[in-house]
């Protein structure tokens, strides 16, 4: 081989784009990102018999007009041209800048598409070109997840998206009849209070599996719906301003300008916080009144759409009305409102006519409309004012008061805010306006418009603010109807709205649509997502770029943290400038208080929002880079960015540091109770274990019984029988398998299961190979003989396990054991021993922190007392138990304490506090699905409701608790008992002695002495 051949090409080195060593160090994120986006097709059909009869040029000389009509159209309502094909074309909207109505806008350029192709059509048939066939067009649309950015060699390629959405666009296109426009079901539920549709029919698409659902346009809504009444949405507090608006109506009423109350209201609030939906409710308390509504469009910045949208309304202009229907609606509406006028007014009236009609698209001859700029915007303004000056004045003509309403003024184009503005001073600033004292004016914006108005007594600004807490819970609660919320839950939704109603009724809305269980990781409603996303395109590329970043390190960061990833990548940016940015726009908060610089995001759907635009590889990369910042920067620290640390390299996909993190997160959330935390961490860990080699700890079954002892903790008994069932197969170690039998055998002891409790926990004595074993095994063993009074056995059992537990300086255990010595004591009626084995095994927990026998040692102690007839200091214990299983969130324990807190308010005649306690048992026990167990409490309930003289509830209470209780002939025939006293109450004599009578023949049958005088005794008062 020559020496040329190890020799790089000059072709290589020379390479102008080439990278130098130094750029070789650094990585460079790929170019893209993640996003909604709504997509459209549209196919010219026709086209090619048209082609086949017309010359080349004079062919292309009509669909080149059409195509620029369509990309037009397009433009017009805020997409842009992906791409030609042909006869054919596709758009895109929010791609490269979301918007709160990307579908919207993408419907409403296709139905001005449609009306362009018909113009065409006519013009074609004028001509008599050719004999041409009528064209027409099929249009798709779909909305949906894709990866935008550019395709091919990263200077070459083009911008593009990618992903199913868009194939099926594509299919909707295809199956589209002529001059209609087909949408899937859920773009057509994203727009549906905007546009009628009908069901077309079920459409196969290529690369679905199941046929599409698919939607006809028919047009557009006479009246478009807000929100709320899609989902018949419930109106929370907001009282305050409700009365400010009702003062100021009844002002007006009585025509008083008295300078007293404000002629013009500011309702200023962000986006979604109820601005129109305040106003909606108000309207509703009154009767008939004359209301002038307007809304400025954010579909189009088209010059004076604001009074465009309130013409329109006035004048009963519909979108789909024909040009000629058009011109006659508005000639006559102005024939009416100039009916009294003197004839110089009335002319200047009609001369604004053809004016009025180029902004709603009615064609007139007028040499003013030849003008151009700001000489035919002058013009048009002047119509405007005109027309809307004579509006108000006709609706006070009828003596009742007359309120108009501006919405949406943040989005006003600069004629529109002119206009408002001229309006404003001419109708109620001027002290002699006819109008002044029979007008209130209310005007909607966003935070952050100044609608130039000074505070005074003519204008007043209400700020809305986020709800409370308490208004948060009511909205929740009534939105979610049939749904169970649980606190985990409520409070993840409290921290995604941030008491913003409309954030969160599209969470609560989102919530009957993906299946229940874990919620810890909701997926954003398209609607929310796409309003936050409009936003965070507004900002400058690197202050974008920046923000996205900062979400992968989380809710919260660490300054460091972010300039070390910079470094480490391609051009970095200045991190301190930008952060100064996002904070100057209340994207970010600066943290105070820490030892290093460090912010969090204002609201944690930004952040989701900025996380999920970002690249799967691109996560995974910084997510990589996040959890190396950490290890470097906080090398002596590692303990305190431990769950961080888990799950930076569990997203980042890197196994074996997944491992090792996720495991040691895991027992560290476990160690203070945070069980929910632990089990998410096992559970990911639990994932990795196939990519792990087959030796590494933790074992598949240590995971399995780790997975199923925190489950039976806070009380969810079918996942932890479904783990330990797992782990029973993986498992072939003897400390693995004895802990399988272990948790099997609780398992079985609380579900009441006492036969397979034994059995599993015999197992275990077996299989014990050491003292702490020992200790388990015949702890356990003593539990069961108590319960069945073998009192002999059952003190045999705990010593044995006490002197183990001593064996192995196994403090937990030991005080496990004295907890078991001092409730067996207890159930002897040996109340001293009792006392000074349970205050043993509590001081001993207390000394240790363990807080789960901590809670134990408390509610044995305050049995204690209960039975030693001291409520108030039993009372005391049960609320310091409380708090503890609270915290540690212990369902088993939580069910006692809350029962026994019930039974103290029952024995003191507290009814309704007891049936409250007992309730808040019956929700918990009703998660656990033990039958017996909730047979017994909805008996207690029964009895409350009885003794608080709510019979008929009672009976559906007894009447659960028999069927429940239908295998227990001891506990069937004592609540068959109970049914007679409850039918007694109600003077159903006859079914009383029915119930008592079946209740004391099942007495007899099994011997239960107690029920069959209580029978006997009942049985005695009905005759």
């Amino acid at each position: 081989m020559s020496p040329e051949a190890d020799t790089e090409p000059y072709f290589d080195l020379l390479d102008p784009f080439g990278e130098n060593e130094l750029q070789r160090e650094k990585l460079q994120l790929k170019e893209g990102e993640r996003r909604e986006v709504a997509i459209l097709f549209a196919d010219v059909v026709g086209s090619t018999k048209l082609g086949v009869k017309l010359d080349p040029e004079t062919y292309k000389s009509i669909l080149d007009p059409l195509m620029k009509r369509f990309s037009r159209c397009i433009s017009y309502y805020g997409g842009f041209v992906d791409k030609y094909m042909g006869d054919g074309i596709m758009a895109l909207f929010g791609a490269r800048r979301a918007s709160e109505q990307d579908t919207e806008r993408a419907v409403m350029a296709a139905l001005k598409m449609i009306t362009q192709l018909d113009w065409l059509n006519r013009k074609l048939a004028s001509e008599n070109t050719a004999d041409a066939p009528e064209l027409a067009v099929r249009i798709g649309i779909n909305t949906g997840l894709v990866v935008v950015g550019k395709v091919g060699e990263e200077r070459e390629g083009d911008f593009t998206v990618i992903g199913a959405a868009v194939n099926l666009a594509q299919r909707m296109e295809t199956n589209a009849p002529n001059n209609g426009i087909l949408l899937p079901h859920h773009a057509m539920q994203a727009v549906e209070r905007f546009f009628e549709f009908d069901f077309f029919g079920r459409v196969q698409a290529k690369g679905f599996d199941e046929p599409i659902e698919a939607y006809r346009v028919l047009g557009q809504r006479s009246e478009k719906g807000q929100r709320w009444y899609r989902r018949k949405s419930v109106f929370i507090g907001r009282e305050t301003e409700l009365r400010t608006l009702e003062k100021a109506w009844q002002a007006v009423k009585v025509q008083a300008a008295t300078g007293e109350q404000p002629k013009i209201i500011g309702i200023m609030g962000d986006a979604g916080l109820g601005k129109t939906r305040l106003v909606h409710e108000f309207l509703l308390q009154k009767e008939e009144p004359l209301v002038i509504q307007a809304t400025t469009s954010s579909l189009v910045s088209s010059p004076l759409n604001l009074f465009v949208n309130l013409l329109e309304s006035q004048f009963r202009i519909h979108p789909a009305d024909e040009p000629a229907m058009r011109k006659s609606k508005l000639e006559e509406q102005i024939a009416y409102l100039g009916r009294d006028l003197d004839e110089d007014k009335r002319n200047e009236l009609q001369g604004v006519i053809p004016l009025l009609g180029a902004l709603l698209e009615i064609p007139y001859s007028d040499p003013r409309l030849k003008l151009s700029g700001t000489e035919l915007i002058t013009h048009l303004k002047l119509a405007i004012c005109t027309a809307v000056y004579r509006i108000l004045l006709d609706k006070s003509r009828s003596g009742k008061p007359v309120l108009l309403v501006l919405d949406d003024l943040h989005w006003m184009d600069e004629a529109s805010e002119q206009v408002f503005r001229f309006l404003v001073q001419k109708l109620l600033l001027d002290k002699d306006s006819s109008l002044r004292e029979s007008l209130l004016l209310l005007i909607l914006y966003r935070k952050g418009y100044n609608p130039g108005l000074a505070d005074g007594e003519e204008f007043l600004e209400l700020e809305l603010n986020p709800l409370t807490d308490t208004e948060i819970n009511r909205l929740v609660i009534q939105s979610t109807r049939g749904l169970s919320i649980s606190d985990v839950l409520m409070e993840r939704l409290h921290k995604l709205s941030m008491g913003n109603p409309f954030y969160l009724e599209e969470w609560c809305n989102y919530l009957e649509d993906i299946s229940a269980g874990d919620f810890s990781e909701l997926p954003i409603p398209p609607n929310l997502n796409s309003l936050v996303l409009s936003r965070l395109d507004m900002l400058e590329s690197s202050i974008r770029q920046l923000l996205q970043k900062a979400s992968v390190i989380g809710q919260e960061f660490f300054v460091d943290i972010l300039t070390w990833i910079e470094d480490k990548l391609y051009a970095p940016l200045d991190v301190s400038a930008t952060l100064s940015q996002l904070e100057e726009q209340s994207f970010i908060l600066r943290m105070l208080g820490f030892d290093y610089s460090a912010y969090f995001f204002k609201h944690i759907t930004t952040r989701d929002v900025a996380y999920q635009t970002l690249l799967l590889e691109n996560r995974a990369t910084l997510h990589r880079l996040s959890a190396e910042a950490i290890e470097e920067l906080y090398s002596e620290r590692k303990q305190e960015f431990l769950f961080k640390l888990a799950d930076h390299y569990h997203r980042a996909g890197i196994a074996p540091k997944a491992a090792i993190y996720l495991e040691q997160a895991a027992r560290a959330a476990a160690k203070i109770y945070n069980n929910r935390d632990a089990i998410a961490h096992w559970e990911k860990l639990l994932k990795w274990r196939p990519s792990l080699a087959q030796e590494s700890e933790p074992t598949e079954a240590r995971i399995l019984i780790e997975l199923a002892e925190l489950h039976l903790l806070i009380g969810n008994w079918d996942e932890a029988e479904g783990y330990l069932r797992e782990a029973a197969q993986s498992a072939n170690r003897p400390e693995d398998s004895f802990d399988q039998l272990r948790l099997k055998g609780t398992l079985s002891f609380r579900r009441g299961d006492f036969t397979g409790a034994l059995e599993a926990w015999e197992a275990c004595l077996k299989l014990a190979s050491t003292p702490t074993q020992e200790a388990i095994a015949h702890g356990n063993l003593g539990i069961w003989h108590q319960h069945h009074k073998l009192w002999e056995q059952a003190l045999a059992h705990h010593q044995t396990s006490l002197e183990n537990a001593e064996l192995a300086s196994d403090s937990l255990r030991a005080a496990r054991t004295l907890s078991n010595l001092g409730f067996m004591y207890m159930e002897q009626k040996e109340y001293p021993k009792a006392e000074s084995f349970l205050q043993n095994c509590l001081d001993l927990a207390e000394a240790n922190q363990y807080l789960q026998l901590q809670s134990i040692a408390l509610g044995n102690l305050g049995l204690l007392r209960y039975r030693q007839h001291d409520p108030d200091a039993a009372m005391r214990y049960y609320e310091r138990k409380w708090l503890l299983v609270d915290k540690i969130d212990d369902k088993a324990e939580l069910i006692k304490v809350l029962g026994n807190i019930g039974n103290i308010h029952r024995d003191k005649g507290q009814h309704r506090e007891a049936l409250e306690f007992y309730r808040k048992v019956l929700a918990i026990k009703e998660r656990l699905g033990n039958p017996l167990e909730l047979a017994v409490t909805h008996s207690v309930i029964a009895l409350e409701l009885l003794a608080l003289e709510n019979p008929d509830e009672a009976l559906i209470h007894i009447d659960k608790a028999l069927e429940l209780s239908a295998g227990t002939a001891k506990q069937y025939c004592e609540y068959l008992y109970y049914k007679a006293e409850i039918l007694h109450s109600l003077h159903d004599t006859e079914k009383a002695s029915s119930s008592n009578l079946q209740a004391l023949e099942k007495a007899r049958e099994i011997g239960f002495g107690a029920v069959i005088k209580s029978c006997e005794e009942f049985q005695k008062r009905l005759l």
